[in-house]
This record gives structure tokens, sequence and C-alpha cells, in this order.
């Protein structure tokens, strides 16, 4: 049977998007070719691919045999393409990253500054998402590599440690009752605590840690930011669990103060996550090495 490239392409991407305009927009064809391809490669094959429910669809589970086939091939092609591009040298290109808000604002910044000025033609993509939604777009070929918190989960990844960091708990002048001296974690968890969403890397670490001490905790507010975490600790909210890093300017002002614990909190690995032994494209492998070789620096934030 002759293999039309074309249709596994837009079937690719129709599958990826989970829509059929939004494939056709990736694309750049109209929604009438995509729903045509779609047609055609299901009457070649003898079978539905995708089952329709009004405006939504999903992979038929025929759709998810053949989507687990191509999907490493489609993403093959591209890797070539790009490489080729890049043969030339590294006066042009592109690499995507999937990265989360503290991660990308305190640690990566003043690396994609230095990246930039050193190689000024490579274009730097940058998606921010949790670190599952980095997982995800990491499986879809959407991202060349992530920066996550450690463990990433199920998955066959290729991980690299980035950085160790530190995390603690901060509040404002409201409890200074806990400042300057040592707080059992015990009774820190009868104060209301300001912790990231129960679906987060680090809040599943930090709810490990707490259990294995046979404690469970209920937080007063739950967000997905350490940044907004900061806001509501500041205004006297509650205690706030963020990374060390991410509140040093509060601290140096004095608008909030680190909280002694006993014991103290685990230290947590940031690593790279990428899919296979190499990556996608020369500009990825030397942004990932210049990454990799950076020194942490104080927050300017």
């Amino acid at each position: 049977m002759d293999i039309d490239y074309e249709l596994y392409k837009i079937f690719y991407r129709v599958a990826v998007a989970g829509s059929f305009t939004k494939g056709a927009e990736e694309l750049h064809i109209t929604q009438s070719a995509v729903s045509q391809a779609i047609k055609n490669l299901e009457s070649r094959l003898g079978t539905p691919l995708f089952l329709r429910d009004g405006r939504r669809i999903r992979r038929s589970q025929e759709g998810e045999v053949l989507f687990r086939h191509i999907a490493q091939g489609i993403l093959n092609f591209s890797a070539g393409e790009r490489s080729l591009k890049e043969m030339a040298g590294f006066d042009s290109g592109e690499v995507r990253i999937g990265v989360g808000d503290t991660i990308c604002r305190y640690h990566l910044v003043p690396i994609f500054k230095s990246f930039a000025e050193a190689y000024p033609g490579i274009r730097i993509q940058v998606k921010n998402r949790t670190s599952s939604g980095i997982l995800s777009l990491l499986r879809s070929g959407s991202i060349d590599f992530g920066i996550v918190s450690l463990p990433a989960g199920p998955g066959q990844y290729k991980i690299q440690l980035f950085r160790t960091v530190r995390d603690v708990f901060v509040a404002s002048g409201r409890y200074e009752v806990l400042q300057n001296r040592s707080c059992d974690i015990d009774e820190l968890v009868n104060y209301p605590l300001l912790l990231l969403n129960g679906e987060s890397t680090t809040r599943k670490l930090l709810d490990h840690f707490l259990q294995s001490r046979g404690i469970k905790v209920v937080p007063a507010i739950e967000l997905e930011s350490m940044d907004l975490l900061e806001e509501f600790a500041k205004i006297g909210f509650g205690i706030a669990h963020v990374e060390e890093l991410s509140v040093q300017r509060a601290i140096s002002t004095g608008e909030l103060f680190i909280i002694n614990t006993e014991p103290a909190l685990p230290e947590r690995e940031l690593g790279i996550v990428s899919l296979g032994a190499t990556l996608p494209s020369r500009a990825a492998n030397l942004m990932c090495e210049f990454i990799l070789t950076r020194e942490p620096v104080p927050s300017v934030y």
C-alpha cells in the first residue's frame, strides 16, 4: 500500500490537538480539508480513527494504536528538518522549553538572558505549565525538553539533575511568636497553612514528608503560584510553603521571616526531562548544556 505521509501528518496533528478545528489551525489549512483527509485515511484503513461527540472527538481504539506507531516517526521527521536547518551553525534555530512559574522566574530568566546574548540567532520558545502539563507537552512533541520538580512520574524519560533547592515555611509579623526559635513541625500544622495545590509535585513531596510523621494537612488556602502564596503570607493570611530563593527579597525587607522547623524540610531536586537518548536538535542540546553549566544567581525580583 502506498503511504501518503500528508494524511498521517494531518491525523497526528488532529490527534494531539483533540479537535479538527485546532488541528486545521496548526496546519494552516481549512477544517474541511482536515475532515476530508481523515475521512480518506479512515476509508483507506477500513476503520474509524476518531469517535465523534458533537464537536468533541477522541481517538478510537484503532486510532490509539495508529497514533502510538506513527507519533515517534512524525517527531523524528520534524527533528530531522530542524537539524538540517541548523547545520550551517548557530546563526539560526529554535529551542522549545517547558517550565513552571517559579523555576522560570528564579532560575532560568538570567540563563535565558545570557544565552540570547551569546546566540542571538537562536529563538527560545518557552511554554509555561505545571510539571504534569510539561510532561504532556513533551510526550506530544510540543517541546524539546522540560524542567520540572523531581520525581517526574511514570514514563520513559531521560533525566538530568539541574539544581537542588530548599523549601521553607515563611510568615509575616502576625506570627512573630514563631520567629527566632525552633518550631516543631507538628506545632506548625496547627496554624493556617498556604500551600500549592495538591496536584503539584512540590506539594506531593511536602505531603509525603508530613505523612511520614503521621501528619495530615488541610490547608487554609491552596494556590497554583508560589508568588501568590508569598503575597497572601505578607498580608497575614497564614504560613506559606515556598522555595527559599523565591522569597529572598521579602526576607531582606522584613516583610516575611523564615520559620526554623524541626526537623528541617528535605531538599528538593529540579531536573531536565527529555524523551530518548538525545535531544531533537543542536540548538536544544546547546541550550541544555548552557543551563547545566550555569551557577545559581541571587534573585533580582
